[in-house]
């Protein structure tokens, strides 16, 4: 309370800021210090050290809808990863009845179940990804689970 100069120090390093709310970029997934050294006019300081766990670059986005009608645009589904190696990815029909497997990261389900198109309609898609450094996610696990709904529309 009452501080007005501030002093971030980022990491085992020298970057460092004198803004009060500043932002840094970490450039590695780990473990590093974050310190404030706050103080007011009378040059009383206080110091608080805390450590933050930085992330892998990971992310997974899955379309809400796709369209296996023979046209060439949108013809499979699959999602777009970052920061990940292996994944399994299955789609379910309404009824919970497994329609769809893979692991393979360029194979997507087009629509069709034994051979045969499926109606158009709202089926379930479920994922697990490992990360790709094989460290822990903020979650503390190496994979993570994600599922939803999508559309198929002939």
């Amino acid at each position: 309370t009452g501080a007005e100069h501030y002093t971030w120090y980022f990491g085992n390093t020298f970057n460092f800021s004198t803004h009060k709310d500043p932002a840094f970029l970490f450039e590695n997934t780990g473990t590093y210090p974050v310190v404030l050294v706050a103080s007011n006019t009378w040059k009383c300081s206080d110091t608080v050290i805390k450590t933050i766990y930085i992330d892998p670059d990971f992310a997974v986005y899955m379309p809400n809808a796709f369209t296996p009608n023979e046209d060439g645009l949108n013809e499979t589904l699959l999602p777009a990863m970052r920061g990940s190696t292996t994944f399994n990815f299955s789609v379910f029909d309404r009824w919970g009845k497994k329609i769809f497997e893979t692991s393979d990261n360029t194979k997507g389900w087009d629509g069709t179940f034994k051979g045969e198109p499926c109606a158009q309609g709202v089926y379930v898609w479920q994922l697990e990804v490992r990360s790709q450094s094989g460290k822990n996610l903020s979650s503390g696990l190496y994979t993570k689970s994600f599922s939803g709904e999508l559309l198929l529309y002939r």
